[in-house]
């Protein structure tokens, strides 16, 4: 059996796969990736390219993974795979460890609101709206603090420079902490996680947030809205939007005690829906069944 991730590896390893061996190949799709999401000139030159590599190469898939229903519908209405051509099957995302991403500390109402973003530094991921609501908020709200933790992926064209990002730390507008071998540290001293991107696979970086104990503001967009239970756990903003984005993290930051809730709230989600013990036996069991 063959199991690839990501777009490339679910291409080019599929075509090596079916042509080179006998094996069982499982493709797992993440997200769209930015070729769909991007608006350029030059996405839309790609996206008919990589729509129709996918219609050749996945139609080889013994099973195929998909992390949100959307994802899976929008393959199915491009006509890239049909309902039942090649089976597929949808599992919420890769799960988190609730061991490793456990709070340690006891969340109290202190004067400072730390609100942190962890992700790859791309623009995909709504780090320009982060920073322009960041801005606004800082004007008003002088204890409002904001940290940007995550490596600059320097091959992908939504790529933020780092000539960018130390723009904005020297402005005093973010602290950036770069590329950590271990995110627990920095989660457990946040109060509030951040992601406005523009679309998603199933956000790893939400759901180990959320069983750090952390209220949610993310978008409301596939492999994102899929966290948050509306003012239960976070509170869900419209895409590529800085004024929904700035509302959201006034409320965080003048509500302590509905934010206290909501993480707590948040770590519950976690424990119900996406641990990743519950995530292996689930994606094992399909996997036997190909056996």
């Amino acid at each position: 059996m063959i199991i690839h991730f990501t777009i490339k590896p679910v291409i080019f390893g599929t075509l090596t796969a079916r042509f080179c061996t006998k094996a069982k190949i499982v493709n797992n799709v993440t997200g769209l990736g930015y070729i769909f999401i991007g608006k350029t000139f030059l996405h839309k030159i790609l996206k008919p390219f990589v729509r129709w590599m996918y219609w050749c190469v996945l139609r080889l898939s013994d099973l195929l993974i998909f992390q949100n229903e959307a994802d899976r519908d929008f393959f199915i209405k491009s006509k890239i795979i049909t309902e039942k051509i090649p089976p597929s099957i949808l599992i919420s995302g890769s799960g988190v460890d609730l061991d490793r991403f456990r709070r340690k500390n006891v969340k109290n109402k202190k004067s400072e609101v730390n609100f942190i973003l962890i992700a790859r530094m791309l623009y995909d991921k709504g780090i320009q709206e982060y920073i322009e609501a960041a801005k606004i908020v800082k004007r008003t709200f002088k204890n409002a603090i904001f940290y940007l933790v995550g490596d600059i992926d320097k091959g992908n064209p939504s790529a933020i420079s780092s000539e960018t990002i130390n723009t904005w730390r020297q402005q005093g507008i973010v602290n950036y902490c770069g590329k950590v071998d271990d995110v627990v540290t920095f989660l457990e001293n946040a109060d509030v996680f951040v992601l406005p991107s523009y679309r998603e696979g199933l956000s790893r970086s939400i759901i180990e947030a959320m069983a750090m104990e952390l209220p949610i503001i993310t978008t409301d967009v596939p492999g994102c809205r899929e966290t948050v239970i509306e003012k239960e756990n976070g509170l869900l903003v419209r895409p590529n939007n800085v004024p929904d984005l700035v509302q959201a993290m006034i409320f965080m930051i003048n509500n302590p005690d509905k934010r206290l809730k909501m993480g707590k709230k948040s770590r519950l989600i976690a424990q119900d829906k996406f641990d990743v013990q519950q995530i292996n036996q689930l994606y094992l069991s399909y996997l036997e069944q190909l056996c």
